[in-house]
């Protein structure tokens, strides 16, 4: 209640300090993740609403559901044996390389974890961008605005996206702990 979080015997520390040390990490990966799966599902939703029943929804589904499908640590581990030790492409582990540090280091350490985050995110919202669009796209006033003349590209941005903003934020939002 006093919000002493105690002290780390082990680390000879406050236990708020290290928790503190380690914040700054976290906040770069959440972002960076955040920031990375609201830029791919966001195209692909949209783009797969917009083209229901073609090969790019059927393609963005099944992605969405082996993206779903795999448990986030497995496809970590995956992807660091196969890019990291197969093909040496990205370090295996760390923060930055303490033979050059930087912030060239600091975001090549950090590319594998933001895209498997956010792979497993952008899966899960893809799916509510696309419903949220598909919902949208079927209401009247939407019909109305096309009958009236308006472009493709007004009714989306005017009315359907307009629309599909409000259940989609909450989904956005909900998911932020989670990261």
């Amino acid at each position: 209640l006093r919000g002493d979080l105690g002290y780390s015997r082990i680390h000879k520390l406050p236990v708020a300090t290290i928790l503190g040390l380690r914040l700054e990490n976290t906040l770069r990966l959440t972002v960076a993740a955040f920031a990375l799966a609201l830029l791919l599902s966001l195209p692909i939703g949209i783009g797969s609403a917009l083209r229901a029943g073609r090969s790019f929804d059927r393609a963005a589904r099944v992605g969405c559901m082996l993206g779903l499908s795999m448990p986030v640590h497995w496809l970590g581990m995956m992807a660091v044996l196969f890019f990291a030790v197969e093909l040496g492409w990205l370090p295996v582990s760390g923060i930055e390389d303490p033979r050059a540090p930087g912030a060239g280091s600091r975001l090549a350490h950090l590319v594998l974890p933001v895209c498997v985050l956010a792979f497993f995110h952008a899966s899960r919202w893809t799916r509510h961008v696309r419903s949220a669009v598909l919902e949208a796209l079927h209401q009247d006033h939407v019909r109305t605005a096309r009958a009236k003349g308006l472009s493709a590209q007004a009714v989306l941005l005017k009315h359907v996206l307009r629309n599909a903003s409000i259940p989609l934020a909450t989904v956005f939002s909900q998911s932020i702990p989670g990261l």
